[in-house]
């Protein structure tokens, strides 16, 4: 399992080298754009990443005018983290840059293979969650 870690994280940061964003940065773009507004607990829990991690991506993406933190006014201790109108511009070239790359990734599977890759993915998930 470590094995397959490793090479796929070389492969991931091969494919994305030399892009404006990083993946954990792409990642949480395209989690907001699919969940709208969230803090910065639940895109940590979505992501899998520590607070603090996740803060300081979320402060890069912020300094790149890409989202913006939102105090409630309602409760000013609760900050909700969402995408800025410049997202709008980047949304389909992410949503691209990732589809070649899961393209590219599974090129050379045949169908059958891929369906065997997903329904195994599905029960690891499973597996997981219970």
């Amino acid at each position: 399992m470590s094995k397959i870690q490793k090479k796929l994280q070389k492969y991931i940061r091969e494919y994305f080298e030399g892009s404006e964003l990083t993946l954990p940065q792409m990642s949480i773009l395209l989690l907001l754009l699919e969940q709208g507004p969230m803090n910065i607990s639940e895109i940590s829990a979505e992501m899998g990443l520590t607070k603090s991690t996740t803060s300081g991506i979320i402060d890069r993406l912020e300094r790149d005018g890409l989202v913006a933190r939102n105090r409630s006014t309602s409760d000013r201790r609760v900050v909700t983290v969402e995408l800025t109108e410049k997202v709008d511009e980047l949304t389909l070239q992410i949503e691209q840059k990732f589809k070649d790359f899961f393209g590219h990734l599974f090129c050379k599977s045949s169908t059958a293979e891929m369906l065997t890759i997903i329904t195994g993915l599905e029960k690891f998930n499973q597996i997981l969650e219970s």
